[in-house]
């Protein structure tokens, strides 16, 4: 059944918000379950809103008539000297089912470290399936007419539509297993979602003056879907899981899931139970699985008056539309997640299994409304499938978008002859993307593949009066030992090298100092030469590896500088190892060495580009451990033009070019000048760069005398140089500016010349007067309950209930009957809760509803039901062209009222209009002048 109305705000009211937390419901496993049981049980049960009842229901709980305000604001604008008609209709179904059942015959399943597992399981399937139609109308026309002597009325006559539907369909299968303890080792998912809209806007305008009239016909729409199918995700734990028995043993429960870096130190999962309030800790696991994502959307935007505002017709006509299919998978490891989970009242209830039995269960204050880890699970699906989705198909959705609006719009910069698209950026090794050259190698994988944080990195500065070689080296791939080298004594002992000759016998036999030794005494190198004992830690690398200085790994780091063109222009070798004597020590290593080419820096302003390569070598083996051929990059020298840009307005024209000189170098001079498209030059200016700022700026206004193609050149030359050493250029088109034409400029006049804004002025005071007395009455209510409700004997969440108390009595809102509560609520919610054999009948029929046409029956949503509200507001609806319910009378001329609003534009000259005006104009409006009512 449909319902008209016109406040759909309102829909955010308390009830409207107890309906939105009660739709959940169906999201609750009710299985009676003991541990291993000896019996599977089965359950069906769902929740069914019809939203035709959202009116009644905000009546039921404000005690506001929605029709009888929306006559009071059309009475308010009668009066005031102009018609208004507004009216809406919704027509919408929200069903949720859920069919719960176990299989307790043992299965063998493997666990996360691929071990077979014995358990049994227990398994929820949801299905959800919403959809809303609406339809709005609004009419309004106000006419002054001509003064004695003249024919020009002033007038207008707006009449618009909007038409929109939602649809969202949800199904899940969530399975769960658990071993003999009642323990929870993992659980599949296999889930589907797909969530529609679709709004259109048709506007039919007429306005009238100064004896002009202009038209406006315009539409737009907009649509978009987002699928996730075929979606089948496993989740096991790291261990299993005493959650569900620690639920049922304790009023307070927090769990958590270990982080990376505390599995990483050998944390293990446990039950803390020191406190009040048990924690359960866990390792969550991994959360892997499979995707099939899917976008599809339009928008369109036809009939802007684009002639009378100097534009050609159809020129701000947009159509855009793309669709995006892509499968793929996710993984992810759960480390850190939080849940508290605390029990409340305790309840008896009757699960209405048919057998009369009552259930006694405790509400989970905290709780969502269902198993809350089912919810973990499903979030971790949605946010995978949905992340991965999003990385595959980004970049091209983001390229078809831009390239559509440029093509609409157009941009200048791609007629800027020195605009680059990848300026200061690296292309990553896939080809497909491009991040900022100072992201490379900053620790971070900016690439998708990675590629831009490399092993071995090089690049090249000037300081001073020097060029320098850096290379960036990844230390993690060097062998070195996080435990010091050692020296072995006669008898067998071992010390750390660094006790080696420091003046402190550590060996028995004093072997590890001078006085133990012979001035003659050498000692054997890895690579078999000797050297004296008193070489040793003596702060110099006297055997090829420096394992005389305690060097566990030595490294040979070869650098070459060479020209843009590839010539080497300096090359370098140095060492690098974990003790003394090496040109690079592990302890003062930050991620590079440098080298001091010797080579003097470029002196010339402008931009200079050299090229580095480089190697790692373990010096013990002759093995390269990682290389590079060839990274070049730029360094500027002297002034540059950070700006260079024209703008034009009509036939001005505003230059606009900046200079930046961070170093205050100065010896430069900025020519800037602009020329027609037929080489003409119209403009010239320079500028002296002299070093004594950091920012020059150079802003001009030109005026031109023909439209058509004109650039801006702006040159820096260095002192004592002919050519330029910097230069940019922008092309620009120039246009006389666009006038409104006179049927615009003549109809604004005469409104404003009217008296519509005295009318609108006595429009606000009428409604002011009429809703005077309107005021919502005091919620019925004085406390509530929201209760998901936890079985400690089944360990499972059997069902959720949402009560209400006032000083009478206890209700029930929705949920399962339950002793000391009632069905006779003062003020009820329209909400149906089903179980057992009607919620297994409809949830197979809801299974196949994918389409709006299945969700929602198409024939209850008639708009003669917006006369029928208007007619109860107190509205004559005889000359308005509005379809009528002829099902008692029979059609009595023979014709067919129009039963969509399309139609009744076409057949009443009028175009249905913006829902949400019904609302602004009687909710909104009305809480503004009760407010001020009680502010007096």
């Amino acid at each position: 059944m449909a319902e008209s109305g016109m406040a759909m705000n309102m829909r955010k009211s308390a009830p409207s918000l107890l309906l939105t937390a009660l739709l959940l419901v169906a999201l609750v496993p009710t299985g009676t379950v003991a541990a291993t049981p000896s019996e599977a049980s089965e359950f069906y049960y769902g929740v069914e809103y019809d939203w035709s009842s959202v009116d009644s229901d905000l009546t039921n709980f404000t005690g506001l008539d929605i029709p009888e305000m929306l006559g009071e604001v059309m009475g308010a604008a009668d009066d005031a000297g102009f018609n208004l008609v507004v009216g809406q209709l919704f027509t919408g179904s929200s069903n949720v089912y859920v069919h719960h059942f176990e299989d307790i015959t043992p299965r063998t399943i493997q666990d996360m470290n691929g071990e077979d597992v014995t358990v049994w399981s227990r398994t929820d399937e949801v299905t959800l399936r919403h959809g809303v139609l609406f339809d709005g109308v609004l009419m309004a026309d106000w006419m002054e007419p001509a003064s004695f002597g003249s024919n020009d009325d002033t007038s207008f006559d707006i009449d618009a539509f909007v038409g929109g539907e939602q649809v969202l369909t949800v199904d899940i299968s969530y399975t769960e297993y658990l071993d003999e303890d009642y323990h929870l080792v993992g659980a599949d998912m296999a889930f589907s979602m797909e969530v529609s809209l679709s709004n259109a806007i048709e506007l039919d305008a007429l306005f009238e003056g100064g004896g002009e009239e202009l038209p406006i016909d315009f539409d737009t729409g907009i649509s978009m879907s987002y699928a996730i199918t075929e979606s089948a995700t496993q989740w096991r734990l790291g261990s299993p899981s005493p959650i569900y028995v620690e639920m049922s043993d304790n009023d307070f429960t927090n769990w958590y899931c270990l982080e990376e870096w505390e599995i990483d130190e050998g944390m293990q999962a446990e039950v803390d139970d020191s406190d009040s309030d048990v924690v359960v800790v866990d390792h969550c696991g991994t959360v892997s699985g499979t995707y099939t994502g899917a976008l599809d959307y339009s928008f369109s935007l036809t009939g802007i008056p684009t002639e009378d505002i100097g534009l050609d017709a159809g020129e701000l006509d947009i159509e855009l539309s793309d669709s995006v299919t892509e499968s793929g998978t996710f993984e992810d490891t759960p480390t850190g997640d939080k849940m508290e989970l605390s029990m409340g009242d305790s309840l008896t209830v009757d699960l209405g299994d048919g057998a009369g039995l009552t259930t006694s269960v405790t509400s989970c204050t905290n709780c969502p409304p269902g198993n809350p880890l089912m919810f973990f699970m499903m979030g971790q699906v949605i946010g995978g499938a949905s992340e991965s989705f999003a990385e595959s198909v980004a970049e091209d959705v983001a390229d078809e978008l831009s390239d559509s609006i440029l093509n609409i719009f157009g941009g200048d910069e791609a007629e800027s002859e020195d605009y680059d698209e990848y300026e200061n950026q690296w292309q990553c090794d896939s080809g497909d993307q491009w991040v900022y050259e100072w992201e490379i190698n900053n620790g971070y994988e900016d690439c998708w593949d990675g590629s831009d944080e490399m092993d071995m990195s090089g690049s090249w500065s000037a300081y001073g009066e020097n060029m320098y070689m850096n290379l960036d080296i990844n230390g993690e791939m060097l062998s070195f030992s996080d435990e010091e080298a050692t020296f072995t004594c006669d008898d067998g002992t071992e010390i750390d090298w660094s006790s080696l000759r420091d003046w402190s016998n550590d060996c028995a036999n004093n072997e590890d100092e001078d006085a133990g030794h012979s001035e003659t005494d050498t000692w054997t190198c890895n690579d078999g030469t000797t050297i004296s004992w008193n070489q040793i830690n003596d702060y110099n690398a006297d055997c090829a590896t420096a394992e005389d200085e305690g060097a566990t790994a030595h490294y040979t780091i070869d650098g070459v500088l060479m020209s843009e063109d590839g010539t080497p222009l300096s090359q370098h070798q140095g060492t690098f190892c974990d003790a003394n004597g090496c040109d690079q020590q592990l302890d003062w290593f930050h991620g590079a060495m440098s080298f001091d080419t010797g080579i003097a820096p470029p002196t010339s302003y402008g931009s200079h580009e050299y090229c580095t390569s480089g190697s790692v070598t373990d010096t013990s083996t002759g093995d390269i451990v990682m290389e590079f051929s060839s990274m070049c990059n730029e360094q500027w020298i002297g002034p540059s033009i950070g700006h260079a840009h024209a703008h034009s307005d009509a036939m001005d024209i505003q230059i606009e070019v900046y200079v930046y000189d961070w170093s205050e170098e100065g010896d430069a001079t900025l020519s800037v000048s602009m020329v027609d498209e037929n080489g003409n030059q119209v403009f010239l200016d320079s500028m002296a760069i002299d070093g004594s700022d950091n920012e020059y700026y150079m802003e001009e206004d030109v005026s031109v005398l023909e439209e058509g193609e004109y650039c801006l050149h702006a040159e820096l030359t260095e002192t004592g140089q002919s050519e330029p050493y910097d230069a940019h250029s922008h092309c620009f088109s120039v246009e006389e500016g666009q006038e409104p034409s006179d049927r615009i400029v003549a109809v604004v006049e005469a409104m404003a010349e009217s008296d519509l804004g005295e009318v609108l002025e006595q429009f606000g005071m009428n409604l002011g007067d009429r809703l005077s007395d309107v005021a919502p009455t005091e919620f019925p209510y004085n406390d509530g309950m929201w209760a998901p409700m936890w079985s400690s004997e089944h360990a499972a969440m059997v069902g959720v209930g949402a009560y209400a108390m006032d000083d009478d009595g206890a209700y029930i809102m929705a949920g399962p009957a339950t002793e000391g509560y009632t069905n006779d609520a003062p003020a009820k919610v329209s909400i149906r809760y089903l179980t057992g054999v009607p919620a297994s009948t409809a949830a197979e029929e809801a299974e196949t509803a994918t389409s709006i046409e299945d969700i929602v029956d198409i024939e209850d949503h008639d708009l003669a039901e917006i006369t029928e509200d208007l007619q109860e507001a107190g509205v004559d609806t005889t000359d308005l062209g509005l379809p009528i319910d002829d099902t008692d009378d029979g059609d009595s001329d023979g014709e067919t009222p129009p039963q969509t609003a399309e139609e009744l534009a076409e057949d009443a000259g009028l175009l249905p209009a913006l829902s949400p005006l019904s609302v602004l104009a009687v909710i909104s409006l009305a809480g503004v002048f009760i407010g001020r009512r009680n502010d007096a």
